[in-house]
């Protein structure tokens, strides 16, 4: 088989038992999820298919030791018996080492930020096949620290440590910065330095900047050009990105990426049962940074539109309270982002073209639209 199909293989296989894996909320996998004969007829192949679905498991495994996740297929896809395969890998670990690693993925609880990470890994890993990529492995992480890595019961969900995601932030703020002031730069540069800094590959961290993007537009934010939003985050580090930008930034904010992705992670269950929701929700209470805006720059762009649209051209959909057709005035360079309160920086808009600045996916096409058809606004390089 070759090293694409794989791949292809590997990551079909790796989504069945994520499914498996989110209709529980979490799995140990103590006693396998499928055979190698039973995961060959899921992915469509017949059962003498066995030999080379088990490759497929030890290209899942190569990429979730390089993701710092216990060995997931190891435990997940078994032999017909339902044992786990004698011949796997970990056969070449030294004397005693092998019951720890496998122990250890059989006590481990996989998460969806286990899943993501090994899908990450997994596209690191995109060129080798399942014995080049053991290879590659080890090349990257030596013998010792990969066998005690594996066998150690704290191994880390996502692989990412503080200290390479603030490293990741820091970078994507300070690339933003100079793509919105005109300044010249280089995004592989910055993929340089991290991967010399940290020892991952310059692409692990072109993947996390995506990430970065995904956070920042569930926060309707804006994200850098040419670093478009990757969703294969995990709620958890999603939490830990968000605080990241707001720490970095120097603003405080309602943290909302934790919650939007843990409702996705929900949706994507197939069997999805009526929850019984919370009637006393719990109240919390924080910090966020507020901007003191010019209400005259409101009430003048509101007059400008004179109930419609700016954007779609459409009329306000319905009127408000007070009898006047209901728009909302949006920053196109957000106050967040250092954009000025001032009518050349202010639109208005309905409330689906305004939901759609901040969150859709053509979010960056409707900027240009408004730029180009609307003669008041100007271009702004935040300060």
């Amino acid at each position: 088989m070759s090293s694409i199909q794989q791949h292809q293989l590997a990551h079909r296989l790796l989504s069945i038992i994520r499914d498996a894996n989110a209709t529980h909320g979490g799995m140990t996998y103590r006693t396998g999820l499928l055979t190698y004969q039973s995961a060959a007829q899921k992915l469509g192949r017949t059962i003498d298919h066995a030999r080379a679905i088990a490759q497929v498991c030890d290209l899942l495994d190569a990429a979730a030791a390089l993701a710092k996740v216990p060995l997931l297929a190891l435990v997940a896809v078994r032999v017909s018996s339902g044992e786990i395969n004698p011949k796997a890998w970990v056969k070449d670990a030294p004397a005693g080492v092998k019951e720890a690693i496998v122990n250890c993925s059989l006590g481990h609880t996989f998460t969806e930020d286990d899943f993501t990470a090994i899908e990450n890994s997994l596209n690191e890993l995109k060129d080798y096949g399942n014995r080049a990529a053991w290879v590659e492995v080890k090349r990257r992480i030596p013998g010792d620290q990969l066998f005690k890595q594996l066998s150690s019961q704290s191994a880390n969900a996502e692989g990412w440590s503080k200290e390479e995601l603030l490293a990741s932030v820091e970078a994507y703020v300070e690339m933003q910065r100079k793509e919105r002031g005109g300044q010249p730069f280089t995004k592989k540069r910055y993929y340089e330095n991290l991967a010399a800094t940290f020892g991952r590959t310059e692409k692990a961290f072109e993947y996390r900047m995506q990430n970065i993007s995904y956070v920042l537009s569930l926060m309707g934010r804006d994200w850098l050009p040419g670093l478009k939003p990757a969703k294969n985050v995990g709620s958890r580090t999603a939490a830990i990105i968000e605080a990241l930008i707001t720490q970095v930034e120097g603003r405080k904010s309602i943290p909302v990426a934790e919650f939007e992705i843990k409702v996705q992670e929900e949706s994507q269950k197939p069997h999805l049962p009526r929850p019984k929701g919370n009637r006393s929700p719990q109240a919390t209470s924080s910090e966020v940074t507020q901007f003191l805006r010019d209400a005259s720059v409101k009430a003048w762009v509101l007059r400008q539109a004179n109930g419609k649209c700016e954007c779609c051209e459409m009329a306000a959909p319905f009127n408000g309270s007070n009898g006047i057709p209901y728009l909302e005035v949006h920053h196109v360079l957000q106050l967040a982002d250092n954009g000025s309160d001032t009518v050349s920086n202010a639109i208005a808009l309905c409330p689906n073209c305004h939901r759609e600045l901040h969150y859709g996916a053509n979010s960056k096409n409707l900027v240009a639209h408004l730029y180009e058809h609307v003669s008041r606004l100007v271009r702004e390089q935040p300060n």
